[in-house]
């Protein structure tokens, strides 16, 4: 039998021992919980890390494929100076003074002003004009390449590692200049695979597009997005692949200058086989 005159469990007297104890076992609690948060946070802040030190780590950003060998496909990393607005986009055309650039690309000229070998467009996200048609798959942030600066029938090219032997496809999304007021109805680019060490051309294909619904100044075109390819068969470790402008240089009447309009491209991909990624274009 309990004896009644005995304290209950609860009211037994503390000691100093059990006082200490239970102060460790609250202080271990309280740790193990505080770890447990960082542990959800770290991996927040690195991603906020990540997105502060790469310009491409923006909401949207395209995710990169293992079967990829192009980078920066969508144009989605870059180096800028001012943008200037023209309705639904933001343009900057490209110097060769290396303050502006595209992360992975180099840019040039086949004929015209080397000053300006091309312009990037963006999303001027302006509810007034609404957005510019991109392809069916693009990121959120992706861009548009002019092919023709200002003045100038420039390109785009990098280079990719390829196997002696091996069969590739290069495909990218072509269309119709969205710069305002172009009046130009049909446009050009081609896409050649360039052997690294002896220069030779291993395949060029140019492909065209029409616009019979082109617009005047003060209204952007739809690029009417159309999906172009090429295949080659790589003769070393590394080959360069270049899409530039087939369409001018070309006379722009107001203001006289010469090839200020020219295909658009983005999406660029090599794929090692015969058969790349082949989306439909957004209707």
């Amino acid at each position: 039998m309990n004896d009644p005159t005995a304290p209950a469990p609860e009211q037994q007297p503390r000691t100093p021992r059990t006082r200490r104890a239970r102060r460790g076992a609250a202080a271990a609690a309280a740790l193990a919980v505080s770890a447990a948060a960082l542990a959800t946070m770290l991996p927040a802040v690195a991603a906020d890390h990540r997105a502060a030190a790469d310009p491409a780590a923006e909401p949207g950003a395209a995710q990169e494929d293992a079967r990829e060998l192009v980078r920066n496909r969508w144009f989605e990393r870059h180096t800028t100076t001012e943008w200037s607005k023209n309705f639904s986009i933001y343009l900057v055309d490209f110097h060769p003074d290396r303050r502006t650039s595209l992360t992975s690309w180099r840019t040039g000229v086949k004929e015209g002003a080397p000053a300006h070998p091309v312009t990037l467009y963006r999303q001027a996200r302006d509810p007034r004009y609404g957005d510019i048609p991109m392809p069916q798959g693009a990121p959120y942030s992706a861009k548009i390449v002019d092919l023709n600066g200002f003045g100038a029938q420039g390109y785009v090219e990098q280079d990719v590692p390829t196997q002696k032997g091996q069969r590739y496809t290069l495909t990218y999304w072509l269309g119709y200049d969205v710069y305002s007021g172009t009046g130009v109805a049909t446009m050009a680019a081609q896409a050649s695979a360039i052997d690294r060490g002896s220069g030779d051309t291993l395949h060029a294909k140019t492909t065209k597009i029409y616009n019979s619904g082109k617009l005047g100044n003060g209204q952007n075109n739809n690029p009417g997005w159309k999906q172009a390819s090429l295949t080659f068969t790589a003769d070393s470790g590394t080959t360069t692949i270049r899409i530039q402008d087939q369409t001018g240089p070309v006379q722009s009447k107001p203001t006289g200058h010469v090839g200020t309009t020219g295909a658009n491209i983005t999406g660029v991909s090599v794929r090692a086989g015969s058969n790349g990624p082949s989306p439909t274009p957004t209707p």
